[in-house]
């Protein structure tokens, strides 16, 4: 079920959609888009912006242990 009681058939790019359209009254600096192809190709680097992003320091090594759970398969 969507915003105003819509439901939509399960296709590709629907919960994008649902997203885009929940997160358009926020500001922009406030929104981090993730993508799973940048994710899944990089992780590290992804991690990376995302604590960047968030204002978290990275812990020793974390990074890289999270990096490393990643299994793009």
């Amino acid at each position: 079920m969507f915003p105003g009681g819509k439901q939509r058939d399960s296709v590709p790019g629907t919960c994008v959609d649902a997203a885009t359209g929940a997160l358009a009254g926020v500001e922009a600096q406030r929104v981090y888009a993730l993508h799973y192809e940048d994710f899944a190709g990089d992780p590290r680097r992804s991690l990376r912006n995302l604590f960047d992003f968030l204002g978290v320091d990275e812990a020793s090594g974390s990074l890289d242990a999270l990096a490393a759970l990643v299994r793009p398969d």
